[in-house]
Formats: structure tokens, sequence, C-alpha cells
């Protein structure tokens, strides 16, 4: 059995995140508050005055919440995130493998039987345009790339379809072998071994 446990730099940038919009928002908070105006007497102004006024401050209290509200929603997101991408983890045995993220819906599991082809690949920030999961649409394949270097690149039969993953372990050569697969599900293409 091969299992391998990381967290990935990257999320800790979402657990900052909210730290650095409380006071961006605080201060757009300032800049929404309609300026305090001295009280004058109701008889001297016309009556156009008054309902501009009261118009101001509507929709400095609608500005209120509309960015109360995006603070909440900025904080709430960005914290699911770093819940949900804080642990990347790799688990293969003879049974199957599962590897991605914490969240049930951010990784995947697959049995022996679904595995057409499995060998050690090379993980490109590159390919993918960043971190975390991408789909490579020259090599057509989907990535869970948590650091640029070693992986595993499998093919699978997921329901009726052929998918194509890389993701990125340790040592994906101890990985593929806890697999237990049979020799031509494990040979390296031509063009895989050329780049």
């Amino acid at each position: 059995m091969y299992t391998e446990s990381k967290t990935p730099w990257w999320s800790y940038l979402m657990l900052i995140t909210p730290v650095i919009l409380i006071p961006v928002g605080i201060q757009m908070l300032n800049k929404v508050e309609a300026p305090r105006v001295e009280e004058q007497v109701l008889d001297e102004q016309p009556v156009e005055v008054i309902a501009e006024e009261n118009q101001q401050e509507e929709l400095s209290g609608t500005g209120l919440v509309v960015v109360l509200a995006f603070i909440a929603l900025m904080v709430g997101g960005m914290s699911w995130i770093f819940l949900a991408t804080s642990k990347y983890s790799v688990e293969a045995s003879d049974l199957g493998i599962r590897f991605g993220y914490r969240s049930g819906l951010w990784s995947n599991r697959f049995t022996r039987q679904d595995i057409l082809q499995a060998y050690p690949s090379e993980c490109r920030i590159k390919e993918f345009g960043g971190l975390g999961i991408r789909y490579g649409f020259k090599t057509k394949r989907w990535g869970y790339i948590c650091w640029s270097g070693s992986g595993v690149h499998m093919e699978v039969m997921k329901g009726s379809k052929q998918k194509r993953y890389v993701f990125s372990c340790s040592d994906p050569v101890a990985c593929i072998a806890a697999l237990n697969l049979s020799a031509e599900k494990m040979l390296t293409p031509e063009s895989e071994r050329e780049e």
C-alpha cells in the first residue's frame, strides 16, 4: 500500500485573503458612509434639499449592506476553499487508487479494473497554467497539480468514457507498484518518453 499526504503551500493564500479583505472592506465602508452634516433648522431648508439628503442616507445604507455582503461572501468562500484544499493525498493499493483534495468533490477514486494505463510522468505548471485542479487543453488530461515535478499519468474508464489524469506524487514508481497492475498497463508510450 502507498500513502502520501501533504498540505499545498498555496492553500495558505486562501486563508490569508480574508485577513487582507477585512481592512479593505472597512475602508470601503468608511467611503460609503454619508458625510455628517450639522443639523439645521428644517424651516430654513427647502423640501427638495431635505428629500435629497434622505435619498443619500438610503443609498449609503444600501452601500453598507452590499459591502458587508461582499466581505462575508469572500471570507466564507476563501475559508471553504482553504478547508477543501488544505490536504492533498494519494492512496494506492491493489484494490484501487484515490487521489485529490480533502473534499470528496475534489478527489477521484478508481478501482484497479478501471485503470487502463499508469506510468510515471511529469507535472508541469506550464502545461496546466497553474496549481490546483486544472485541464491541459493540449494534452487533453486533467491535472491535480500541487507542485511541479514528479507525478503519475493515468488513463481510466469512468463510466463509458475514457479519461486521462496526471497527479502530483512524490514517489510515482512506488505508487504504481502498489496498484499491482499488469505489465502492459504500466508501459510508458513513446511520445511520453521523448519529452
